[in-house]
């Protein structure tokens, strides 16, 4: 049947939920629910045996950038969460990768929790890191960027300590890279970022 609904579909729509949550403007609404709930469904549907609406790498991705876009205050936990499902996806579908962009979005999400933030954000890049080092691969390697966004949840952070462990990381990085263990060099946006949480210390 040339009609039938394929998972090429599902992730047009909830593509268009995605660019949804750029102009919302409706509370009553969330465009990344939406997004989730397709997500679910077509997961049902796979489980069910209909092969041709298999969450892809795109599915995954579309719903975490979704989240990654969403003003509600529990949108850094589902991010997280859509990631958890696209990493436990990854095991069972060799097509189904978790990029740096994966993991870089979810680490930035948490920067609008300054309570849970720097912890949930911390332990992410240590798995990240861990994850690489156990498959070394390329594709989901902890980059500059990775590093950026964790000292700028720090930065962001109503912690008492968030400056001290916003330095400690960048000191561990430079340290890393210094030895031959690391190949992450930060530049003037880790310095920066360091600095801000400094500055906003309290």
């Amino acid at each position: 049947n040339d009609y039938r609904p394929d998972i090429y579909m599902f992730n047009t729509v909830m593509n268009a939920w995605q660019q949804c949550e750029l102009s919302n403007t409706d509370k009553s609404i969330s465009p990344s629910k939406k997004a989730e709930d397709l997500l679910d469904y077509v997961c049902k549907k796979r489980e069910e045996g209909v092969e041709c609406l298999g969450p892809n790498d795109l599915t995954f991705s579309i719903c975490l950038h979704s989240w990654c876009k969403s003003s509600r205050r529990d949108a850094p936990k589902h991010a997280e969460n859509i990631l958890r499902r696209k990493i436990e996806s990854s095991k069972e579908n060799c097509d189904i990768v978790v990029s740096s962009m994966d993991w870089n979005s979810a680490i930035a999400k948490w920067r609008e929790d300054p309570t849970l933030g720097p912890d949930r954000a911390r332990k992410l890049f240590i798995e990240m890191n861990q994850r690489y080092i156990d498959s070394r691969d390329e594709r989901s390697a902890p980059n500059v960027v990775t590093v950026n966004t964790l000292l700028d949840v720090y930065a962001k952070s109503k912690g008492e300590k968030s400056a001290e462990e916003a330095e400690a990381i960048l000191n561990e990085i430079i340290r890393s890279y210094k030895s031959g263990e690391g190949v992450i060099v930060p530049n003037i946006i880790s310095f920066r970022s360091c600095m801000d949480a400094w500055i906003r210390r309290r």
